[in-house]
């Protein structure tokens, strides 16, 4: 994944190249998903990221 330099960096960044991992099929849940939405002060210790049934990781 890459990054255009001469552009400010977006507030949720790091999730991106979580959520195409799952190639797109995923939604942030659970605390990762309370704290996107400003439900929570916690800040997630790791990222939940729910993916439908069945799906499979690339080379997995």
């Amino acid at each position: 994944m890459y990054r255009l330099v001469h552009f400010p960096p977006g507030d949720h960044e790091d999730l991106a190249s979580v959520w195409l991992r799952s190639d797109r099929a995923g939604v942030f849940s659970h605390e990762t998903a309370l704290s996107l939405h400003e439900l929570s002060d916690v800040l997630p210790s790791r990222l939940h990221l729910t993916v439908p049934a069945g799906w499979r990781a690339l080379g997995g």
